[in-house]
């Protein structure tokens, strides 16, 4: 702790102005330092939304011989959208996709879509109590025989905190099935344990370095 020096009329007063000059201009490092990352999660935030465009990469993969629920369709498609404004009831843009393959796994991928995200904007157009601003958009994409969707819904309700949720599935073009998330990072040869443990420790990592960083630069 620093301690002052005592004058006449109490601590000194050049030693008290030099060290507020000191704690001042930390502080200014750190609110720089802070606002810089906070650009830097704006950003990655900015890049991140930017991948749900809507839309699905085949990647020139032939599907030509899937079977289709509607044929002149490709097999995963936008089948309903909607973006509509409601002054002090609601924000709504929604992009639901759907899987355009005629089997059991298209239709269990298709009944969630609308259990979780359109029954939910539904509810929202027809009675929405509090400001609500919500959205729903997806990427996908073909590699190798594997094809990928990701929905990303956005929920708002008044003053409560916003809700993001990520829905990824992960259906064998080959096989007809689908590959659950696990069976991914088989192929790769990485378990699930390994993929949390290493998680956990970047976590733990950027948050000590954090920490390390601060005390130093009020020592």
């Amino acid at each position: 702790m620093k301690k002052f020096s005592i004058v006449e009329k109490g601590y000194n007063q050049k030693e008290v102005n030099e060290f507020l000059d000191i704690v001042i201009n930390r502080l200014e490092k750190v609110v720089a330092e802070n606002n810089k990352l906070n650009l830097q999660i704006e950003e990655l935030k900015k890049e991140f939304n930017n991948l749900f465009n809507n839309s699905v990469e085949f990647n020139g993969y032939d599907t030509s011989n899937i079977p289709k629920l509607v044929e002149n369709k490709p097999i995963v498609y936008t089948t309903y959208e909607l973006e509509e404004n409601k002054e002090d009831k609601y924000e709504v843009n929604m992009y639901i996709p759907v899987i355009n393959i005629k089997n059991s796994v298209g239709n269990e991928f298709n009944a969630i879509t609308q259990t979780i995200f359109a029954n939910k904007a539904m509810d929202i157009l027809k009675d929405s109590k509090v400001y609500t601003i919500y959205s729903i958009t997806y990427t996908g994409y073909i590699n190798g025989d594997i094809l990928s969707v990701i929905i990303k819904s956005t929920l708002k309700e008044g003053t409560s905190a916003q809700r993001i949720i990520v829905q990824t599935y992960n259906y064998d073009l080959k096989t007809g099935r689908e590959i659950k998330f696990e069976e991914l990072l088989a192929q790769k040869q990485i378990s699930t344990s390994e993929v949390s443990k290493k998680i956990n420790t970047e976590i733990t990592k950027s948050i000590k370095e954090f920490i390390i960083n601060l005390i130093e630069r009020f020592k």
